[in-house]
């Protein structure tokens, strides 16, 4: 029999001081009675869980006698909100056990969800049917301005390009829809459209096709020397120079005005080899490549005034 328990820091007991109770295993039954939150209610529940082996109360330890194995029952609210359930909304009625109980929360608890589900499922049905009901006015409207352009057309100068639909607004419209245009395409007006048409319908005979004679274009366009980059020369000792500025044109157009022993631009005196290191840079295969150029460019502008004086 328990003959004592010692109890701390458990609901209503002072959380460091331990309070022990003992109990006289002569006197049977032993009664515990005190005021509402006095603690007796927290006595059964340590009894319990210590027989339980929970560890919340593991700091309470529970003397017993004897040497034997001891079981603690407590039959307190909860032995009772445990073992005999009330099923929800059903007074009167209850499960016995353990097992049957939780099956019953377990129920009760799947019920409750189902009622949840249930009014989402009626809230859900009631926006698919707004939808729908939206999605018909709008469709009914596409049907109504689509048709609107088939009778404004259909007894117009085009009017039998569009045969064949009678009164079936949809076919029309379904029609129309699976014609796709880019959003930067400009469509022909109505007059435009009646030109092509009498133009295709016309009995004038055929005219020749625009022929024209762009002979030797192809050979110029895909020459190899449009791509090649010319150089100076770099037998001269000014070349490292002139890469340097990396505008060897700006030097040859300033050659004209170097003639005397003077530079043009400085008035400082030039080196007397100047000139020849001069003619060394810009002369020779430089020059010849230049020359190429000038003259292949000469006979690309003459066949393109050609061709554009002959259409």
């Amino acid at each position: 029999m328990i003959t004592s328990l010692t109890i701390s820091n458990y609901k209503s007991f002072h959380p460091t001081t331990s309070v022990e109770i003992r109990f006289n295993i002569q006197q049977k039954p032993v009664l515990i009675y005190g005021l509402n939150g006095a603690g007796k209610s927290a006595i059964g529940e340590v009894i319990h869980r210590w027989d339980q082996k929970d560890p919340a109360v593991s700091h309470c330890p529970v003397a017993v006698s004897g040497q034997g194995p001891c079981r603690a029952l407590v039959y307190n609210h909860e032995f009772v909100e445990r073992v005999v359930g009330g099923v929800t909304g059903m007074p009167g009625i209850f499960t016995l056990g353990e097992l049957d109980t939780e099956a019953q929360k377990e129920i009760d608890a799947h019920v409750a969800e189902s009622q949840i589900l249930e009014s989402r499922r009626e809230e859900l049905t009631g926006l698919i049917g707004t939808t729908n009901s939206a999605v018909s006015e709008l469709r009914e409207t596409a049907l109504t301005q689509v048709w609107k352009a088939h009778t404004a057309h259909i007894r117009g100068p085009l009017g039998h390009l569009i045969p064949g639909y009678g009164n079936s607004r949809q076919k029309f419209f379904d029609d129309l829809r699976a014609v796709q245009v880019t959003d930067d395409e400009v469509l022909d007006s109505e007059d435009q459209l009646k030109q092509r048409w009498d133009d295709a319908a016309s009995n004038e005979p055929k005219k020749n096709a625009l022929t024209l004679d762009n002979a030797g274009l192809a050979t110029l366009e895909n020459d190899p020397v449009w791509a090649e980059s010319i150089q100076v020369s770099g037998e001269s000792r000014l070349s490292e120079l002139i890469a340097r500025w990396g505008n060897s044109d700006w030097v040859n157009q300033g050659r004209a005005y170097a003639h005397d022993a003077e530079c043009p631009f400085c008035q400082q005196s030039l080196p007397g080899d100047f000139h020849a290191e001069l003619a060394k840079l810009l002369d020779g295969d430089r020059q010849t490549k230049i020359d190429d150029l000038t003259e292949k460019t000469a006979i690309y502008a003459r066949r393109a005034r050609e061709i554009e004086a002959a259409v």
